[in-house]
C-alpha cells in the first residue's frame, strides 16, 4: 500500500476512535444525569405523598362528599402551589435521559396533580355561586360529584406516585441495600407487568 492510502486509513481510524470516545463520554454523562433526575423525582414524589398523608386530604374529601350526599354542599379551601412537582417537570424537560417507562409514569402523575391543583385553586379563588366557582353551595349533587372526582384523582396520584418510586428503585437500587431492594424491585416489576 502506498503512503497516501495508509495516511487516509490512519485518519479514518483516528476519526472513528475519536467518535467512539465522544459517544461513550456523552452516554455516561446522560446516564448520570438520568440517574440524578430520577432519584430526585422519587424523593420529591415520596415527600409529596407524605405531605398529603400528613395533611389528611383524603379524609377531608371523603367527609365533604359524605356531607354532600346528605344535602350539604361544603367548600374546602386547600391552597396548592402551581409548581407542586418541580423535579417531575425537570424530568419531562430532560426526556432524552430518563427511562421511558418512568417518564410515562411521571407524565401521568403531573397531569393528575395538575388537574387536582386546578380544581383546588378554583375552589379557593372563587366564591361559591360566582362565575368560575367549582361548587355552588345550593347544589349538593354537584359538590358530591366534585369531591368524588377529587377522591378518585388523589387515589390515582397515590398509586402512580408509588409506581414512580418503585420504578426508580428498580432502575437505581439504593447503594448498599443488597438483596432486599433487589427482591422488592423484582416484585414491583412483576406486579406492573414489566
Amino acid at each position: 500500500m502506498d503512503a497516501q492510502w495508509m495516511g487516509l486509513v490512519g485518519v479514518l481510524i483516528g476519526g472513528l476512535l475519536s467518535w467512539i470516545a465522544t459517544v461513550s463520554v456523552e452516554r455516561r454523562r446522560d446516564r448520570r444525569t438520568g440517574r440524578g433526575i430520577s432519584i430526585a423525582v422519587a424523593s420529591e414524589v415520596d415527600a409529596a405523598l407524605s405531605l398529603v398523608k400528613a395533611r389528611d386530604w383524603m379524609s377531608d374529601f371523603v367527609d365533604a362528599q359524605a356531607r354532600a350526599e346528605k344535602g350539604e354542599a361544603v367548600i374546602l379551601t386547600i391552597h396548592m402551589r402551581d409548581d407542586y412537582l418541580p423535579a417531575c417537570t425537570s424530568a419531562l424537560q430532560n426526556a432524552g435521559v430518563v427511562d421511558r417507562t418512568l417518564l410515562t409514569l411521571i407524565s401521568r402523575l403531573t397531569m393528575l396533580v395538575g388537574g387536582m391543583t386546578s380544581d383546588l385553586q378554583r375552589m379557593a379563588n372563587h366564591e361559591p355561586g360566582t362565575h368560575g366557582a367549582l361548587i355552588d353551595v345550593g347544589n349538593a349533587k354537584q359538590a358530591e360529584r366534585v369531591y368524588s372526582d377529587l377522591i378518585a384523582i388523589l387515589d390515582a396520584c397515590e398509586k402512580v406516585g408509588r409506581m414512580v418510586i418503585g420504578r426508580v428503585n428498580y432502575i437505581y437500587p439504593p447503594v448498599g441495600s443488597g438483596l432486599r431492594v433487589r427482591v422488592m424491585a423484582a416484585v414491583w416489576r412483576l406486579g406492573n407487568g414489566l
